[in-house]
């Protein structure tokens, strides 16, 4: 499909403009040390969501891809961590408490996480230099940021989210803090009794 194959090639150049991939040749600039620590090449998909304004075709790196049967994958050799969300029975019960309500995506959350120059190493990817089905050189690609498709992005994630809310929401207002360790990863709550109130740890949050 030569359609999904320029929206595929487009979202990778997009986070290749944005900082979150680079080529392997910039990051040697960066770090003249990369090329010593350990290497980790993933297979990169891609996810679609219908109607998303900017993550509509999201490309995955698959961390749990292993040549053979012998080796483990990426994932099966990190340790994963708890997801850090509450029991979703417990945030259903919370959220059917408030009679106002709102929830928001943080956009583009993992990849706001950049990763250490050794852990970038471990997220190398192949991709040709002009895009798929184009002329050019096979490349190798650099994550710079945490990805979907690795079984540790989720408590990463989350865990930098709860120390941010411990930093700079929970000296203004414990209930908006509580409100972000209620939510899930990403999808940030903010509940109260009144519209006000609501507004204002949204405000906050």
């Amino acid at each position: 499909n030569e359609a999904r194959c320029q929206e595929f090639n487009e979202a990778i150049f997009k986070r290749i403009r944005n900082g979150n991939f680079s080529f392997i040749e910039d990051v040697r600039t960066e770090c003249p040390e990369f090329d010593t620590f350990q290497k980790v090449y993933s297979p990169c998909n891609y996810s679609l969501k219908p109607g998303s304004l900017s993550t509509a075709c999201r490309p995955c790196v698959n961390s749990s891809f292993a040549p053979d049967n012998k080796s483990p994958s990426l994932n099966q050799a990190m340790f994963v961590g708890s997801s850090l969300n509450l029991p979703i029975q417990k945030i259903t019960l919370k959220i059917r408490s408030y009679r106002e309500f709102a929830v928001n995506d943080v956009s583009n959350y993992y990849q706001s996480l950049k990763l250490s120059y050794r852990d970038r190493a471990l997220n190398l990817m192949i991709f040709r230099e002009n895009g798929w089905c184009q002329e050019g050189q096979l490349k190798t690609l650099v994550s710079n940021v945490l990805n979907y498709g690795q079984s540790f992005s989720q408590f990463l994630a989350n865990k930098a989210k709860n120390l941010t809310s411990e930093m700079y929401i929970l000296p203004i207002s414990e209930k908006a803090h509580l409100m972000t360790l209620c939510s899930m990863t990403d999808d940030v709550y903010c509940g109260a009794f009144t519209k006000d109130e609501r507004e204002n740890l949204m405000n906050i949050i």
